[in-house]
């Protein structure tokens, strides 16, 4: 699960990593534009105090991470393109 938010520069970097893929995982905008629709209770149900987060697998992993760092952190196993 992903807690991101609209204004946050570091959840856009998150999104434009992801692209489309995005569309897999389960996103909550914690701050942003209502057709986004954020829900800040529960961001602060689960504790979000900084935004991106990442919720894996009951853990909460706050900041930018890269691709290859949420992969370590849920042992999802990949080849890099062009290996």
């Amino acid at each position: 699960m992903a807690y991101l938010s609209d204004t946050c520069s570091y959840c856009q970097k998150e999104k434009e990593m992801f692209g489309e893929a995005l569309q897999y995982f389960n996103v909550v905008v914690c701050y942003g534009a209502p057709e986004n629709n954020p829900n800040p209770q529960l961001c602060t149900q689960k504790g979000i105090s900084a935004v991106p987060t990442w919720e894996i697998e009951g853990q909460m992993y706050a900041g930018f991470k890269t691709l290859g760092e949420l992969a370590t952190l849920s042992g999802f196993q990949f080849e890099p393109a062009g290996q």
